[in-house]
């Protein structure tokens, strides 16, 4: 975990009477997919800081934290321009995130953060949300896109242009929903990938990056002032 959780603090940095501390890892985990397994045992080759945290379970400090331009907020505002970005998943979490552009700020809500969702959950679930506007969604996907397009949403494929991608979200005030639980972890731990040398790479690591994902194609493809429509 990282060292700047408030468990580290609480629990381990000074002795509490009647805590035992129990340390575990992915492979004491018997509800674990192995698909899960091999990403977390690929962390190995992607980022030496996660494989310590996340496959050894040791206290690690991440370098390299991508976005450091935004904060939270206890309300977001009714009026500005919306639209959603979209990260089409099954095993690994399907994520929807609101993107509102008002008064020169971005505020952003988590919608969707879920696994195994079939398309047809999913479209009810858009529905039920009663979301209106485009959604951009990653544009590998042309057919659930055009499932999304068929049921009467208005689904487009998202520029993935990553590191254009990254640099206009790292260029906006980005303001985060505080019930937004998982968009505020992805952002709290999205980092860049450094090699065996501690040499920080131009490429983000790949994990716990859904909501990152869809978050980028909203505000690139959506967003961007100089964006033409599909």
């Amino acid at each position: 975990m990282s060292e700047y959780s408030w468990l580290k603090k609480r629990f381990f940095d000074q002795h509490v009477e009647n805590a035992s501390i129990l340390k575990t890892t992915y492979k004491d985990n018997r509800f674990l997919g192995d698909d899960y397994k091999q990403v977390i045992e690929g962390l190995k080759d992607q980022d030496p800081t996660y494989y310590q945290i996340y496959a050894l379970g040791e206290w690690g400090s991440p370098r390299g934290l991508i976005y450091t331009n935004w904060r939270l907020t206890n309300e977001v505002p009714k009026a500005g321009t919306v639209t959603y970005g979209l990260d089409f998943g099954f095993n690994n979490p399907t994520a929807l995130v609101e993107i509102r552009e008002y008064d020169g700020e971005i505020y952003l809500r988590e919608l969707i953060y879920q696994t195994h969702l079939t398309n047809a959950e999913l479209i009810d679930k858009i529905k039920q949300l009663n979301v209106s506007g485009r959604i951009y969604c990653d544009s590998a996907e042309p057919n659930r896109i055009q499932e999304l397009r068929t049921a009467g949403l208005t689904a487009m494929p998202a520029k993935k242009d990553v590191l254009k991608g990254i640099d206009f979200a790292k260029s906006r005030k980005l303001r985060v929903y505080s019930e937004s639980s998982n968009l505020i972890k992805e952002l709290q731990s999205y980092k860049w990938r450094e090699d065996k040398d501690g040499r920080v790479l131009d490429e983000p690591v790949k994990f716990h990056d859904h909501l990152m994902d869809a978050m980028r194609y909203g505000l690139y493809t959506g967003t961007k002032s100089e964006y033409t429509a599909w």
